[in-house]
Order: structure tokens, then C-alpha cells, then sequence
């Protein structure tokens, strides 16, 4: 078992392609530029819309009653569910509570 993060901010790296990740927090969060955050190089963060925009974020998925669903800005991240993203670089995604 992993400790409790009690940090108000976490980041995770991610490859090139399909990454599976999840909320890292024991509270929701919503996928929103408020709340996540992307860098290529690990220092400069960029927010969720311009990683969209620029192209990095390829694709956002969760599974759902046998189904693949679209995460779509303002869905809530809830603790104990995965998701899965595809991103077009090594990258790093923050997430702020």
C-alpha cells in the first residue's frame, strides 16, 4: 500500500502514446485548467487547454459499462478511477488541488 498524499500538488511523467493514470488525491478533482497542468521540459507548466490546443493532448478515455468515454473539460476525477491519456511527447501532468 502507498502512503497518503497530503501535498496539494502531484506530478506524474508520461510517455509517448497511451499513458494509464489516475487521480492521485483522496477528494475529486475536476479536469479543468484550474486543476491540471502539462510540461514537456518539467519546469514550465502550460494549462490543459493549451496541451489541447498545441496538440500534446492526443486523447483522454475512461471506461465506463464496457464503453470508452471522452474526459471532457470540467468532468470530475474521482479517487479509485483511472483513466487513460495519449499524449504526442514525453511529458509531465500535474495536478492541483
Amino acid at each position: 500500500l502507498g502512503e497518503l498524499n497530503t501535498d496539494s500538488t502531484y506530478s506524474i511523467n508520461l510517455k509517448a502514446g497511451w499513458n494509464l493514470i489516475g487521480n492521485p488525491f483522496i477528494t475529486s478533482i475536476t479536469w479543468d485548467d484550474t486543476h491540471v497542468q502539462f510540461s514537456v521540459d518539467g519546469t514550465t507548466f502550460i494549462t490543459l487547454s493549451a496541451a489541447t490546443a498545441s496538440g500534446l493532448i492526443r486523447d483522454v478515455r475512461t471506461y465506463s459499462n464496457m464503453m470508452y468515454l471522452s474526459v471532457i473539460s470540467g468532468a470530475a476525477l474521482t479517487p479509485g478511477n483511472g483513466f487513460w491519456i495519449k499524449v504526442s511527447s514525453p511529458s509531465t501532468i500535474k495536478f492541483n488541488r
